[in-house]
């Protein structure tokens, strides 16, 4: 029988166990040979524990693991920050994991192997920076395709695994606190708030006043239902310093196992709450192309951008604050009885919000040559609520071994509430020496105030079967499986702005703060008026229901010979309907894949695979409505989007020589048919609009390699420090080198027709070097990524491009034993190197800000 949780082949097991034995902690060896004397007698001592396997060499696909020992030693908050340490995965600034140099459109993300629904309104993929990492037990990157995974694959599978019922009672309790160098204890920008904005929900102060919900775009109102429409909105435009306090973390696990007579029932209950400021600080500039090169083209938010004008305040920049808090909590319930049943139920509740204050100053490419100041207030709630009913269970049907049966059943929601977000823009009159508001009708130079809602929610049934079965000498598990998978999706986006009157509005007015120019005394039929602008592409329903069914066969088919093969067809409907269109796209795929594994040595072994895999289309790129995004960016979908293809090619020479001690290269390779990329046209006026085409073809092709080692520092020192502690090094390095081709007909403004994949770095890089202790660990993290395209090029100017950047962080970690339980002390710092970020365009500096060192410190008790 093949490799599973309850048995595995002796050849293999006993290959897992000797190489484990091939190198042991020097300091072991140095302490029995100092106490072990010739012909002495020797107590024997019978050590019994769980054999736990190491899953990455012995999973029949190329993967890469983090587990609860790892989370630890990395001291991430996220699953997002924690996944850049791996082999081929960086980080983009928006948070999205890219795997491979492909971003979430060629990957997918799983909880406990199943679906999560998106709180992202152009991602179908769940930021990962949502999830902290002290609700999971571990996570799974598969970077080669199997049939039992959804077809939705690229660059790899993630796979997040929730921490499972405990084998004893506890209870652990944790309290942290951070200082950011450019945020804590510095100046930032706020405004007046809910009270209840520390819980991460707003206490209704920002909501969509009665007399809006009852005709959003104000069609039939009447001139005084109009007035008090508009006089019912929160009067709050102006952005005001307060000084930003320390993070602060909590968090409390409770563990509870109830043994019965031939059964257990275990229950895990953990909630965390955090909460951090921070500022930003920068530029933000846009460049054309002339006869001369590069060079601003009326963009410049930048210091510079204010000493064009005579007289004018020097404080243009970026400026931003953001106060973020973070509210989660899991139910893991378990009931195991007769040995060979489990039924679990998993709720998790993940909670995200922020309010952000920022001010826009300097010369804005919209309407060039004139100093403006936009400022925007708001407040973003993102959450995630997935529920999980899964079972696992054993049956004695056949002598070759037990029949597994697994099923779950899954219901999740997901939303982002963004209510009452708030824009307003003053210009510099010369002649008055002074800044005026502006009463330009633009949602990118005017007041603006913007209510949205997206709510994600998804369903989904599924069962798997696997039999061991024997053909002579070959022993194989014959595994199949059926899901059936919905999603629905509804967004809305309500926009507004107060209209002045015909005449306008006086200067003198309009010098003074919005609160006055937009109070209720200012409001009236004859004077200012609230004026609809959402569009028709602002309303937005979706649906994609996904069939699938597989079959595969993981057969050890000699000592040193493991072959994993099957294939996966699913069938795919998807319904987007906006007003008064509907889009039905449908596809039918049989997806095959093939994995082989060679143990040509006793702690060698190579590993080979192909397979075939697609990419949808987000249901929000096949709307063919033009609306606009959260960024004020306008976005068009494409109806005649086709489904992209991947075929995929994969090799990986693995060698274990440790404990904990291996080397790893690897190889891959990905051909794209009608790969899906983002494209700009010119509309209108000339308004600049995202949408989304088929690219003719792209490939993809790199190396991967892997070592961890262990530095037996105690054969070379003397001392108890040296030989209480294992020492470490742990390494990776990536290579990727991507090609896509346009063709000339969808090429439209873009500057590139050959062009590598957006977001695909050349050169990725880890480096860790620590060491685990009887009662601390220590770690230094550093993290290199290569510069990627961050925007596309258009006009024929080149792509913007993302600096490369290097991370350098330190843990420590120690365990005291005190009150009858054990506690937890933690150090930690973030970009010892204080790494900026920035974006450059023909040579010259684009976007930048400052991130800061991060000092975090922390305590848990467990008891």
């Amino acid at each position: 029988m093949v490799l599973d949780m309850k048995s595995y082949t002796t050849n293999l097991k006993g290959a897992l166990l000797a190489s484990t034995l091939i190198l042991v902690p020097a300091g072991v060896y140095a302490q029995q040979a100092e106490q072990a004397e010739p012909n002495q007698d020797i107590e024997e001592v019978t050590v019994m524990g769980q054999y736990i396997p190491d899953e990455k060499r012995s999973t029949s696909e190329i993967s890469n693991i983090l587990d609860a020992a790892d989370f630890s030693r990395l001291g991430d908050s996220d699953v997002a920050g924690s996944l850049k340490r791996l082999t081929g995965l960086s980080l983009a600034e928006d948070g999205v994991v890219i795997v491979r140099g492909l971003g979430d459109r060629y990957s997918n993300a799983l909880l406990d192997g199943a679906n999560l629904p998106s709180p992202d309104p152009l991602r179908r993929v769940v930021p990962l920076d949502i999830f902290p990492v002290n609700v999971l037990d571990g996570v799974l990157v598969q970077k080669t395709f199997s049939p039992e995974y959804p077809g939705h694959f690229g660059g790899g599978l993630i796979e997040m695994r929730t921490k499972a019922v405990p084998d004893e009672d506890f209870f652990k309790v944790g309290i942290s606190t951070a200082y950011n160098t450019i945020s804590t204890f510095e100046d930032g920008l706020s405004y007046d708030h809910s009270d209840t904005d520390w819980l991460g929900f707003d206490d209704g102060l920002r909501d969509l006043p009665d007399a809006i919900k009852a005709d959003p775009y104000l069609a039939n109102m009447t001139d005084e239902e109009r007035e008090a429409a508009g006089e019912a909105i929160s009067n709050i435009w102006s952005a005001d310093f307060q000084e930003n306090l320390p993070d602060f973390g909590l968090e409390g696990t409770l563990g509870k196992r109830i043994e019965m007579d031939d059964s257990s029932l275990g229950v895990l209950f953990s909630v965390s709450y955090d909460n951090q400021y921070r500022n930003k600080e920068g530029v933000f500039n846009e460049y054309s192309n002339t006869s001369e090169g590069a060079e601003l083209n009326g963009l410049g938010i930048r210091p510079e951008a204010c000493l064009e004008f005579e007289g004018a305040p020097q404080n243009c920049g970026l400026r931003s604050t953001t106060f973020e808090v973070d509210l989660n909590g899991i139910l893991n319930v378990g009931y195991e009885f007769n040995g060979n049943n489990n039924i679990q139920l998993t709720s998790l509740l993940l909670r995200k919000s922020s309010r952000s204050a920022t001010i826009f100053s300097g010369d804005f490419a919209a309407d060039p040559g004139r100093l403006r100041t936009l400022t925007q207030l708001e407040w973003v709630e993102r959450q995630v609520w997935s529920n999980q009913l899964s079972g696992d269970h054993f049956f004695d049907l056949s002598d070759a071994g037990e029949t597994e049966l697994k099923w779950h059943a899954v219901y999740g929601t997901a939303s982002r509430d963004v209510p009452m977000r708030k824009q307003s823009t003053y210009e510099y009159n010369e002649a008055l020496g002074a800044n005026i508001l502006s009463t330009r009708e633009s949602i990118q130079l005017g007041n603006g105030i913007f209510w949205g809602e997206l709510d994600d929610t998804i369903y989904e049934y599924g069962m798997d079967l696997k039999q061991p079965v024997e053909f002579g000498d070959v022993q194989a598990d014959i595994s199949a499986g059926g899901m059936y998978y919905k999603k629905e999706r509804e967004s809305s986006y309500l926009r507004y702005r107060f209209g002045f009157p015909a005449g306008g509005a006086s200067p003198e007015l309009r010098m003074l703060v919005p609160e006055i120019v937009f109070g209720t005394f200012n409001i009236a039929p004859d004077g200012i008026q609230l004026l609809s602008q959402t569009l028709a592409g602002d309303y937005f329903e979706g649906s994609e229901e996904v069939l699938a069914g597989y079959i595969k066969a993981d057969a050890q088919v000699s000592e040193d010979i493991r072959l994993a093969v099957g294939g996966r067809y699913e069938d795919t409907t998807q319904n987007i309907d906006t007003v008064n269109l509907s889009v039905q796209p449908e596809s039918q795929r049989f997806l095959p894949a093939a994995t082989l594994t060679w143990t040509f040595a006793e702690n060698m072994q190579l590993r080979l695979a192909a397979s075939q895999t697609l990419s949808r289309p987000d249901l929000r790129e096949l709307a063919p409505v033009s609306y606009y995004d959260e960024l004020g960016r306008s976005r068009t979908g494409n109806p005649d989007l086709k489904t992209a293809k991947v075929t995929n090619l994969d090799a990986r020479f693995e060698w274990y020589f440790g404990e904990d001690e291996s080397v790893t290269i690897g190889a891959f390779y990905k051909d794209f048919k009608d790969p899906i990329e983002e494209t700009v046209t010119i509309i209108g006026d000339g308004t600049r609009n995202l949408s989304y085409i088929n690219a003719d073809s792209g490939e993809l092709y790199g190396v991967e390699i892997e070592a961890n080692i262990n530095i037996p520092l105690a054969e070379t020192f003397e001392g108890e420090f040296w030989q209480n502690r294992l020492f470490y090094v742990k390494a990776n390095g990536t290579y990727i080198n991507s090609e896509v081709n346009i063709a000339p007909e969808d090429l439209n403004v873009l500057t590139n027709a050959v062009r590598p994949m957006q977001g695909q770095s050349e050169w990725l890089g880890n480096l860790q070097l620590g060491w685990d202790g009887e009662d601390d660990r220590l770690t230094i993290l550093v993290n290199y990524t290569g510069e990627r395209i961050a925007s596309v090029g258009t006009y024929s100017l080149p792509d913007l491009v993302e600096d490369a950047t290097v991370f350098v962080d330190l843990v420590y970690k120690r365990d005291i034993e005190i009150g009858g339980g054990e506690m937890e002390l933690s150090f930690k710092v973030e970009n010892i190197l204080d790494e900026d970020y920035q974006v450059t365009q023909a040579g010259f500096l684009a976007e930048s800000y400052n991130i800061g060192t991060t000092f975090s410190v922390g305590v848990s008790h467990t008891f």
